[in-house]
């Protein structure tokens, strides 16, 4: 049987934008990245999820799967937002978070 719905375990995980993760001394460039974890209703974690980060102000796409552990990590990404976080497995709908920052 087939759980009906994912869901993402945003938390401070995921709407942390870490604008020092990347710095570039002589260029003095910084990215960002999102992190979190991907679980299905009864908590348990999914692996091979898709996770996609899309930046609203830009219409950039960075992608992502999960682990075994159904964690996930979006590097590279301009500092700022807003972000939007969708997560896709077959077997399960779609889950989007919106307006991340």
């Amino acid at each position: 049987m087939l759980k009906s719905r994912l869901i993402t375990t945003l938390g401070l995980a995921v709407v942390c934008l870490f604008g020092s993760a990347g710095l570039a001394s002589a260029q003095n460039i910084t990215s960002g990245s999102i992190a979190g974890t991907v679980t299905d209703e009864s908590g348990a974690p999914i692996e091979g999820a898709q996770v996609q980060v899309r930046d609203n102000s830009t219409g950039v796409v960075t992608r992502a799967t999960t682990r075994d552990a159904g964690r996930y990590l979006v590097q590279g990404l301009e500092v700022g937002g807003p972000y939007t976080v969708s997560v896709r497995r077959i077997g399960f709908a779609p889950v989007a978070k919106e307006g991340l920052r």
